[in-house]
């Protein structure tokens, strides 16, 4: 497996690691191991422990949303409160072309799994099933789906589902908005200096959004019922 971050200017040159797995590239990384477009703010240059890297605080929570696809799965991570939503982590999980479908789904699943234990989310939200022409492609999704979301039923997770009419219609207000529109809106959400990239990892964030404002509204509501 490869992990590899995007760099910007200034940043230093990118780390990689090789091994078995698959392919994993990251982006917004403030580790040790990876240097990417984005930091956490507040940390400065000091590198901060795993621990402290991207756990919540009190009234926070970290949410990881997953875009499933069997050649490319993009993850985004987000820490959200009730006044903000912070981009953390962001990037993909790509699988070898020339594997299997179980190779593909073992890769996919041992991805998410890395992703999971060395963040620590608290959260864990992906995209439905969408319905295809081509059965075979809407099939080979839900397997994706299948191997992204054992992953996070192993560690515990809370899981959450979404369609992505929900999707866009929660980041951009319509239903039938482009990957462009959502990609943008993800962007000026998070109040980024650039689109976020690759385009399944920008996916990713707008599902974690989507379940940050869901779990925003479900706040509210409980809240009115209680003073009620």
């Amino acid at each position: 497996m490869r992990i590899q971050g995007p760099a910007s200017s200034g940043q230093g040159p990118v780390a990689r690691v090789q091994g078995p797995e698959g392919m994993v590239k990251g982006q917004g990384l403030n580790t040790s191991n990876l240097k990417g477009s984005y930091q956490l703010p507040g940390r400065g240059k000091k590198e901060p422990k795993q621990t402290e890297n991207l756990k919540s605080v009190a009234g926070e929570c970290v949410i990881l949303g997953v875009d499933p696809g069997s050649m490319i799965t993009g993850y985004g991570l987000i820490r959200s409160n009730e006044h903000e939503n912070v981009l953390l982590k962001c990037g993909t999980i790509k699988t070898d072309s020339k594997s299997s479908l179980p190779e593909k789904l073992k890769m996919i699943f041992e991805g998410v799994s890395r992703i999971i234990a060395k963040e620590c989310p608290d959260e864990f939200a992906i995209e439905e099933t969408f319905y295809s022409k081509n059965a075979r492609s809407a099939l080979v999704m839900g397997q994706a789906r299948g191997a992204a979301i054992l992953a996070a039923a192993c560690a515990n997770l809370p899981i959450a589902e979404y369609s992505p009419k929900e999707v866009k219609s929660s980041v951009v207000g319509q239903g039938s908005a482009s990957k462009l529109q959502v990609q943008f809106m993800v962007k000026n959400i998070l109040k980024l200096k650039e689109l976020p990239q690759p385009i399944d990892a920008a996916d990713a964030l707008a599902i974690a959004l989507c379940h940050a404002q869901k779990m925003r509204f479900k706040s509210i509501l409980s809240t009115r019922e209680s003073i009620g």
